[in-house]
């Protein structure tokens, strides 16, 4: 494909926020009494120099106020850590796929249960999730870094360098096909990996999966209109890049019998122990049926659009 390298660039950028995200979520989702970082350098320093005695009293003075905050100080503290688990939260309870991954019972760890359903690619999803890091950003504008500790220092430029690379590509969504239409880590790979690790722990797992499997259409849909959107911005790629990308769509075009995503349902169906056979049998003509209607024309559409 013909890129610049200012191109090129923004593209390393928006994969390294990603990363960014999922780190940090990872690191959001850890309990609070497990701390999100060792104890700091900081404050190792300072407790070493205090039962050695080897700084002043001046410099013990320091101390003591690094290690005792004042009420300013412990005000914006709070508001940050409020701001992260609001971030968190507005996160979570917007991707299904990461939710269930996370939480078992998503409403006692105070989140909103997601709908069953993949990512939202359409206009209106990037609108909400550029509304969410512009919030970020405004957020963290209004907040005295100089006031936070050194752990939530970290933090706060770990968020607001996320921030800034988020709202860089704001309008330039269809550069996203880069890695959505990636031959070989494009959403037409990994869904399918996704699904087949999708744990069923309940009953009601197996009900949200066979909705989710209906929801691929619409996805590939959305993926579709971003394809429109970067031929108006003449965005082209190589044939050789077409057709690998295309033939990644083979696999999961394939008829039931062949469909790896019929032989994973039944190993994962066949764990759960509260169903009876006869609800297994059931299960697996719906997860058929589900993949005849929507996985297989799903790819197949897909994967003739790629090549128009």
């Amino acid at each position: 494909m013909n890129q610049t390298p200012r191109k090129l660039c923004r593209i390393l950028a928006f994969i390294m926020a990603a990363c960014v995200i999922l780190w940090v979520c990872h690191a959001l989702s850890r309990p609070k009494d497990q701390g999100s970082f060792p104890q700091s350098t900081n404050e190792s320093i300072f407790g070493q120099a205090n039962n050695a005695k080897q700084f002043s009293s001046g410099m013990l003075e320091e101390t003591s106020s690094f290690m005792e905050p004042d009420s300013l100080s412990l005000e914006t503290s709070g508001e940050f850590e409020q701001l992260k688990q609001e971030l968190f939260e507005q996160l979570v309870s917007s991707n299904y796929l990461t939710q269930h991954a996370y939480f078992q019972d998503p409403e006692a760890s105070g989140l909103i249960p997601c709908y069953p359903s993949f990512w939202d690619l359409s206009e209106m999803g990037w609108y909400s999730y550029s509304q969410i890091i512009k919030s970020l950003k405004l957020q963290l504008d209004a907040i005295d870094k100089t006031l936070l500790n050194h752990d939530q220092q970290f933090f706060y430029d770990l968020l607001s360098q996320y921030a800034d690379w988020e709202l860089a590509w704001e309008g330039m969504e269809h550069f996203l096909l880069l890695q959505y239409l990636s031959p070989d880590k494009g959403l037409m790979v990994t869904i399918p990996q996704k699904l087949n690790a999708f744990p069923f722990r309940t009953r009601q797992d197996v009900e949200d999966y066979l909705v989710l499997l209906s929801d691929l259409p619409r996805l590939f849909n959305d993926l579709t209109a971003l394809c429109q959107e970067a031929a108006k911005e003449q965005l082209t790629f190589t044939d050789q890049w077409i057709q690998d990308a295309s033939a990644s769509c083979a696999p999961y075009s394939l008829t039931p019998e062949h469909n790896s995503l019929v032989a994973s349902f039944s190993l994962r169906l066949s764990q759960l122990s509260e169903l009876t056979p006869e609800e297994i049998a059931a299960y697996e003509a719906r997860n058929q049926e589900a993949v005849t209607e929507y996985v297989i024309p799903a790819y197949q559409k897909l994967g003739q659009e790629i090549r128009m």
